[in-house]
């Protein structure tokens, strides 16, 4: 009976093992799945990639389901009720990769020109896009270096996600 019940327990591990390497496993597919989605969509709009992927992988790692803001943000890169997140789009629409991802990079596009024709690239150029292209107000980078440690995890991401 007690070899039977270590039989037991190195089963149920094993199995528990199995499981979270398996979940792990699933996790990091929808990660690059999601990081393809950004990659094309960035593409259609004309932005440098690396721009929408550090700001995804600094607002939730790539987290389509995120919810933020007190249940006011969503999804990949946290549209914002009262911001960019469309009224008549539900938590769920702003949850789904593609969705979350147009509507974040659309806004981006004249921050970016805004940005380039002011001189600005590497991450200066990121700052000012992301500072500038969806917050509700858009506050810009003085306000959010004033306010917040947004820019240093910005910094952070941009040094993964920005290829010479």
């Amino acid at each position: 009976m007690k070899q039977l019940l270590k039989y037991i327990v190195v089963i149920c591990t094993l199995m528990l093992l199995c499981y979270a390497a398996y979940m792990k496993y699933e996790k990091q597919k929808e990660i690059e799945n999601n990081k393809l989605v950004i990659t094309e969509i960035s593409k259609q709009y004309g932005i440098p990639d690396w721009i929408p992927l550090a700001i995804a992988d600094h607002e939730t790692k790539f987290n389509r389901k995120a919810v933020g803001d007190k249940g006011t943000s969503f999804g990949l890169f946290q549209l914002h009720r009262g911001g960019l997140a469309p009224a008549q789009l539900s938590e769920e629409n702003l949850k789904d990769a593609k969705t979350n991802a147009i509507i974040a990079i659309s806004h981006m596009v004249s921050s970016y020109k805004r940005g380039v024709n002011k001189g600005l690239t590497e991450l200066a150029l990121l700052k000012y896009v992301a500072n500038t292209s969806g917050w509700p107000g858009n506050l810009g980078e003085d306000w959010t270096n004033n306010n917040t440690k947004y820019n240093v995890g910005l910094e952070k991401s941009y040094k993964l996600y920005k290829k010479d």
